[in-house]
């Protein structure tokens, strides 16, 4: 007897399938590439497939899951993870001295010739870059608070970008070449991680109790399979944008990245203080970032950018924390759906292409160059063809530019602190002895939104929409709004960060 479950799953595949098959035939009839069809056509299907999987899971069976969350989260804590982290962030760092100490010529060879040791130094530049010093920091603050897993991996990428991009920025702005400053920057890291060893007790020698490593194992385990269908859709949309980026692009950056790059090494050289002033279409800050994370790198400029592509999903990731923080808790399965319109829904202008595409077979030969006036005359009438209404790995913005991979992860995290009740709940207490740790609670809230605010600030223009859409929601729903939260923290970081 089959359970109910695999029955399920079995409903599931006829509709996956066929879903597969038309968006392999629809790409094929208006003859997009073979190369590009069939992987597109198979990732659809196992984003439908992981949807489907998603939204047919009875809502009994889903409390159920929930329940046990609950009663996982009350398992004794282990440092586990704080040990991972310390191993990691020690073993990266050493890679990262030794590769401050390299250099290259060019600024960009072939795939193929990338030595293992290029690549390490390149995983390292990358974690400290976005990652590491910020989950660090962030680690001070969650150990008072217990943030959100989602949450803390935003915020630590936000803080990491802001710590590495603002030492670039402030180094190109005085004229220094980047070069010369490398130690600054792993100086920076070096005193991050003291400081976090101190705050997490790592000196005293019951921190390196193992008693519940297999508790902790066993319930990141637990945790992957009940929410498998998450996975296989988040993975789906992360293999879009490897599709979109890396595979597409043929390992090489494209449009306004030449223009970045171009930037980033001008900042690099030392240069952009006598040349900058003449440009200023877009804050220099994204360009500062890449050159702090060029020269970190060892790498060839080129392939130090294109490998960072993958940050491309963050925006996805800080839409769905939004969403969940914001609808009602008996509507928060719709997050997944809305995270997946998010990222692919563009218009219907293809509906349009492809009924042009079957009445123009009936009157002429298909062929390539009709296929292009096609989409061209699509644009012409829809618009959404070649400035489609998404963000996510389109080419209008275009991919791994400041928008996408700074100011939209910054702007949803910011929408959704509105809601964070574990960290805003400054309610009064009149007991003199908490005091000092209400003020410090407040200090953190404010270093927090105004840290965010103003990463956004200096990475494009447009967050400022962001600013305005927090602080009149703050006002419109503020009957929606949980009471034990001091809102006016938001606007005193707000006119800090501006």
């Amino acid at each position: 007897m089959l359970s109910f479950r695999n029955y399920n799953s079995l409903l599931t595949l006829p509709g996956v399938v066929l879903s597969g098959v038309f968006v392999y035939f629809m790409l094929s009839y208006i003859l997009i590439p073979f190369k590009i069809s069939l992987p597109l056509s198979i990732i659809t299907s196992v984003l439908i497939f992981g949807l489907a999987k998603y939204y047919s899971v009875q809502k009994e069976e889903n409390n159920i899951k929930e329940n046990n969350v609950r009663n996982t989260e009350t398992m004794p804590q282990s440092n586990l993870h704080n040990i991972i982290f310390m191993i990691t962030y020690v073993v990266l760092l050493l890679v990262l001295v030794n590769s401050s100490t390299s250099t290259t010529s060019g600024i960009f060879i072939d795939w193929d010739k990338i030595t293992p040791l290029q690549g390490l130094n390149l995983a390292a530049a990358i974690a400290f870059s976005f990652f590491l010093p910020g989950y660090a920091l962030v680690t001070i603050v969650n150990k008072k608070y217990k943030l959100r897993f989602l949450l803390k991996l935003l915020l630590a990428y936000l803080f990491s970008i802001l710590i590495t991009g603002f030492g670039g920025y402030v180094n190109g702005s005085f004229g220094y070449s980047m070069s010369n400053t490398t130690m600054y920057f792993i100086g920076s890291y070096i005193l991050i991680f003291l400081f976090y060893l101190q705050q997490i007790n790592a000196f005293s020698r019951d921190f390196y109790r193992v008693t519940t490593c297999s508790k902790s194992i066993s319930k990141i385990g637990r945790r992957l399979l009940d929410n498998y269908s998450l996975v296989i859709v988040f993975s789906s949309l992360f293999a879009l944008v490897i599709l979109y980026t890396y595979y597409l692009d043929d390992g090489k950056i494209v449009v306004d990245e030449w223009y970045h790059h171009g930037r980033a090494l001008l900042i690099g050289s030392g240069l952009f203080k006598e040349l900058g002033p003449s440009d200023l279409y877009i804050p220099p800050f994204f360009s500062s970032l890449l050159a702090a994370f060029f020269n970190l790198s060892g790498s060839p400029s080129v392939n130090a950018y294109v490998s960072i592509s993958f940050l491309n999903i963050v925006p996805v990731f800080a839409f769905y924390y939004f969403f969940t923080n914001w609808i009602p808790r008996d509507k928060q399965r719709a997050a997944l759906l809305a995270s997946t319109l998010f990222m692919l829904s563009a218009g219907f202008g293809w509906l349009y292409l492809i009924n042009s595409a079957v009445i123009d077979s009936h009157q002429v030969t298909f062929s390539a160059s009709t296929s292009l006036n096609l989409v061209s005359q699509t644009f012409r009438k829809t618009f959404d063809i070649e400035t489609p209404t998404t963000f996510v790995n389109v080419g209008h913005p275009d991919v791994t530019t400041p928008l996408i991979i700074i100011a939209l992860p910054a702007g949803f995290t910011l929408l959704g602190l509105i809601k964070e009740v574990k960290l805003f709940n400054l309610k009064n207490d009149d007991n003199t002895s908490s005091r000092p740790k209400s003020r410090f609670r407040i200090l953190a809230c404010i270093a927090i939104v105004t840290t965010v605010s103003f990463l956004g600030i200096l990475s494009h223009d447009e967050f400022y929409l962001f600013i305005i859409v927090a602080s009149a929601a703050m006002v419109v729903f503020f009957r929606l709004l949980p009471i034990n939260v001091n809102y006016s923290i938001f606007f005193v970081s707000f006119l800090s960060a501006i």
